[in-house]
């Protein structure tokens, strides 16, 4: 009686594999209000959890059957990628080399540089207005069952504006700004279709209160810009008392403001109640958005 249980329980985590893999390949778009999301959030979350020296985690929203049975967990954090910052300092600089390692229990692999300029030769950041420059050009094969690559080189958005050059950490008196100088994501499946093509900067620097660790981490105030290249159309993005967990590389709680223009236009609010996911209420209308990637 016992074999036939684990028999049926190996028949059934196959299946449910299985099954989820034809769901993963069958995705050929990504909504375009998620998209911003994910990308926006992502850069704030990738700059922090640098600094930080948090370990690279995802979001296994492609696989929710199976999850549910091996990890109740939806951030998985076990890496074979290390962070920059455990590098040695080198002319004020720390680098990671990436070469296809392993983020996820091998869901994810990662390829590409990161690269940490500080103000100071020491590498450290122990005094108001001490501040790090982060630039990368990597490449995350498998979120969404896709290929994502993100760049801070100069490129050029759907209104024609160039920009680029990463983005900048400086401490202050109550924590940290957060500056987007430039970043831009595409996402390209396993058949060659562009799910994605995302520019992010900031109007005005994000300010966070406390320390740059998840656990202690809040971003109060400031205001980003999402350009989705492809749908044609501007999110900018205010966020209010946004929360972070140990346990998540994505806020669980919180909100953010956000103004349209361009193909799509209005407002709308963006709640944040758990891991992984969020609330857009927009004209009465309220649609759920899943974020399914951490930098």
């Amino acid at each position: 009686m016992e074999s036939s249980k684990k028999v049926l329980v190996s028949l059934m985590l196959i299946g449910l594999v299985a099954g989820c893999g034809k769901k993963e390949e069958a995705q050929t778009s990504v909504d375009p209000v998620e998209a911003t999301m994910e990308s926006g959030l992502s850069v704030i979350s990738g700059m922090a959890d640098e600094q930080a020296g948090s370990g690279y985690a995802i979001m296994n929203k492609s696989l929710p059957s199976v999850w549910d049975v091996l990890a109740p967990q939806a951030a998985v954090a076990s890496s074979a990628c290390s962070r920059a910052l455990s590098s040695s300092c080198v002319s004020s600089r720390r680098s990671a080399s990436h070469n296809g390692c392993s983020v996820g229990a091998g869901l994810v692999t990662l390829t590409g540089q990161v690269d940490l300029t500080y103000s100071q030769s020491s590498c450290l950041m122990t005094n108001n207005g001490d501040s790090v420059t982060r630039t990368y050009n990597v490449q995350f094969e498998g979120p969404r069952g896709a290929t994502l690559s993100l760049s801070s080189a100069v490129e050029t958005d759907y209104r024609g504006s160039s920009y680029g050059g990463g983005g900048r950490l400086t401490k202050t008196a109550s924590g940290f700004d957060l500056e987007v100088f430039g970043r831009h994501s595409q996402l390209v499946s396993s058949r060659g279709r562009q799910l994605y093509d995302v520019s992010v900067r900031t109007l005005s620097p994000l300010s966070i209160s406390g320390s740059l660790s998840r656990s202690s981490r809040t971003v109060i105030s400031g205001s980003l810009e999402v350009n989705h290249n492809l749908a044609g159309f501007t999110a900018v993005f205010t966020p209010t008392n946004l929360q972070w967990s140990g346990s998540c590389c994505h806020p669980i709680s919180g909100s953010v403001s956000v103004s349209y223009s361009g193909a799509k236009t209005g407002s709308a609010t963006v709640n944040f109640n758990g891991c992984g996911s969020a609330q857009v209420n927009q004209d009465g209308q309220t649609q759920t958005v899943e974020l399914s990637y951490c930098e």
